[in-house]
């Protein structure tokens, strides 16, 4: 599948990557969908920013 975004280099430590690792091999959806680190980390930023925008919802 072609993604259009811009590509990001972003670091972590090392206990980060393990437990990307770890959802990589445990999660059922992850393993479905053959889903990279790349597309965990996409995923949960995603889900990150809807959840601090639904929080902000009326404070501006």
């Amino acid at each position: 599948m072609k993604r259009y975004t811009k590509s990001v280099n972003v670091r972590f430590e090392p206990i980060v990557e393990q437990h990307i690792d770890k959802i990589l091999q445990m999660d059922t959806k992850c393993k479905q969908q053959n889903w990279s680190r790349s597309d965990v980390v996409r995923h949960f930023v995603r889900t990150g920013i809807k959840t601090w925008e639904n929080n902000m919802r009326g404070k501006y």
